[in-house]
């Protein structure tokens, strides 16, 4: 503000006033940033347009410099594992204004893949709605400002359902768009900076849950992997009798069957719907559900044996990641 006031001492000189004990209702006021000035003299209509126009100079400019602050400071506080004060300069921001979006790509990018990338974040997340912090060359956390997205009062559940159709979107958009996979994990808003090393974990966690129990699901939230941690707390010989003991090892080794599978959960057990994402026939997808009841007593169709089905397949490939992790520290 100080380099502002200077700048208008140096073009309207003595005139300039910004000492509220001498403002006068003689000429018009003039405030930015909680701060009011006034030129003691009459200005030509030229001279206002030119205050007006340094205003919003001055306005963008230090949006500009906040948003390069805020994100030098998240992609510090993101890699300390210890707690960042946040600069006084920063105390203004409203957490619970913004939505944390983190993306992960699965494979290193080239110089040009990387660039894509960078275009089609700013493309579809202008900077007007959002801060983007580049945590890596594979790593993106995106603040969304929810009060830009939508005008309407909703209940909690209501919002995350939002917020999940806003990463889905954006990530069949951005599968399409530049061939990449990946995933993004959806943190609701919170409440102070403090919280951030709990949404660093949290978001952390979540992403290497869903890697491991679900690896073809590219979106994923924080709220949504309850099972996923239980899960993760059997050892290999409970998982490996839990798969003997369902009978579907024959079924999950097939990369069709568990594509079916998967793609059916997803979707909430919609037949039509699985049918037509995974390109076949309805009646072909229902010939695979019979030969799975048929075979193993399961129907995965009712609600109980669904979910020993699903259970069963995020088990098989939680084994396939022990295994993958135990050749590579062989190797």
């Amino acid at each position: 503000m100080e380099s502002f006031f200077q700048d208008l001492k140096q073009i309207f000189g003595s005139d300039f006033n910004c000492e509220p004990k001498h403002f006068t209702e003689q000429y018009p006021l003039f405030s930015i940033e909680n701060q009011s000035f006034q030129i003691c003299r009459k200005l030509t209509e030229s001279e206002i347009q030119l205050i007006h126009k340094m205003m919003d100079l001055y306005q963008q400019l230090q949006k500009s410099q906040n948003n390069e602050s805020l994100a030098t400071w998240l992609k510090k506080a993101w890699q300390n594992e210890e707690r960042c004060f946040l600069p006084p300069h920063l105390q203004h921001v409203q957490w619970n204004h913004f939505l944390f979006f983190y993306l992960k790509i699965d494979e290193p990018l080239t110089k040009e893949k990387w660039k894509e990338c960078n275009y089609f974040l700013e493309s579809y997340f202008p900077s007007s709605e959002s801060k983007k912090i580049q945590l890596s060359s594979q790593e993106w956390l995106i603040l969304l400002d929810r009060k830009k997205l939508w005008d309407l009062e909703c209940s909690e559940p209501m919002e995350r359902s939002l917020y999940l159709q806003i990463a889905e979107g954006f990530m069949e958009t951005f599968t399409y768009e530049t061939g990449l996979r990946g995933k993004m994990i959806v943190h609701p808003p919170i409440l102070q900076a403090e919280e951030l090393q709990n949404l660093r974990h949290a978001i952390l966690e979540t992403e290497q849950l869903t890697k491991i129990f679900q690896p073809n699901k590219s979106v994923q939230a924080i709220w949504n992997i309850a099972l996923e941690q239980l899960l993760s707390s059997l050892d290999t010989t409970a998982i490996q009798q839990y798969l003997k003991k369902s009978g579907l090892e024959p079924f999950l080794q097939n990369e069709d069957f568990r594509k079916s599978l998967e793609t059916f959960f997803q979707f909430n057990c919609n037949i039509s719907e699985t049918a037509r994402q995974l390109y076949i026939h309805r009646n072909t997808l229902l010939y695979r559900i019979e030969r799975l009841k048929e075979e193993t007593g399961l129907d995965i169709r009712n609600f109980f044996d669904g979910m020993m089905v699903q259970i069963a397949l995020m088990l098989y490939y939680q084994l396939s990641s022990q295994k993958c992790i135990t050749k590579n520290v062989s190797k």
